[in-house]
């Protein structure tokens, strides 16, 4: 699978922008957004455990909100 940067000074002046896989999806708008996936009982991810990164879960889902400097 291919991974993509996105410029983000390009997203900040994009009214919508989103990716949706078979697992999750992300969206921004004006640059905030959110990320959702699917935990299946997954470990956090180094960037939530030490607290770089917050992130919640709920039913099942992991919810991770996104600012504008492009932490995807």
């Amino acid at each position: 699978m291919k991974s993509h940067k996105l410029d983000c000074d390009a997203l900040s002046d994009r009214l919508f922008c989103g990716m949706a896989w078979k697992w999750g999806f992300w969206f921004r708008i004006y640059g905030r957004g959110l990320h959702v996936k699917i935990s299946n009982g997954h470990q956090p991810l180094f960037s939530e455990r030490y607290g770089y990164r917050k992130c919640f879960y709920l039913f099942g889902l992991r919810f991770e909100p996104l600012k504008r400097d492009g932490n995807l």
